[in-house]
């Protein structure tokens, strides 16, 4: 080797190995560690209110196996944890027309014990591959920022029961939420309130009795 480069060599050496140390040490080139899926196979997110709502799609499609409940439920506040507890207002429509078939009061709230159930009800609807969307309100696109830590989101939403071989898709639930989002003291987007409406499409009494909203998929569960 000659003589000249051998000590330009060394230098690069020395340079190549404290610039490697210096990147380690702050770990500027460090890969982000993925989340885990829970256990179960439900991959559980909540660092925003759409990761948030992702989560619950894929619980209610997990049709309760393996942790799919704990990752729903992760999603709605606890009072304990988050200072608020959950509760669902059920479409007033839906209600008027279930007490007046039923001759009963419906509950003062919805909490979640009666939203773990509703859940657990929902598995049973069809033996079918489930697939749960989120959809864009399109006569509220917006979100409605309500301060830093919270905010009310609107969303379509429609649960498909679809066949693994070629057949009809059914729809099991369909309608509207308006969703108040809470950025928890644990760092998640919890819902506090699921304001419910059904699709003026479909109506308060469907003619395809598979298409209810999710306040009438509550109400056969109380």
């Amino acid at each position: 080797m000659n003589r000249r480069l051998r000590p330009l060599l060394l230098l690069l050496l020395a340079w190549m190995t404290s610039t490697a140390a210096l990147f380690d040490g702050c770990q500027l080139f460090k890969p982000r560690v993925p989340e885990r899926p829970s256990q179960g196979g439900v991959l559980a997110s909540y660092v925003e209110p759409d990761s948030t709502l992702a989560t619950l799609g894929r619980a209610i499609a997990a049709k309760a196996a393996g942790s799919a409940l704990s990752a729903y439920l992760g999603g709605l506040a606890s009072g304990t944890v988050d200072g608020q507890d959950f509760n669902a207002v059920l479409d007033p429509g839906v209600v008027a027309a279930w007490a007046s078939v039923t001759g009963r009061q419906p509950p003062d709230a919805w909490g979640v014990a009666l939203e773990e159930r509703a859940f657990g009800h929902l598995a049973s609807l069809s033996g079918k591959n489930y697939v749960f969307d989120w959809l864009t309100d399109v006569q509220h696109p917006n979100d409605d920022e309500l301060g830093p830590n919270s905010k009310i989101v609107h969303r379509q939403y429609m649960l498909r029961a679809i066949p693994d071989t070629p057949g009809s898709v059914d729809t099991l639930v369909i309608g509207y939420a308006d969703l108040t989002f809470l950025h928890s003291p644990t760092d998640k987007w919890v819902i506090t309130v699921w304001s419910d409406r059904v699709d003026p499409v479909v109506g308060v009494n469907p003619i395809n009795k598979n298409m209810e909203s999710y306040s009438a998929r509550r109400l056969e569960v109380y």
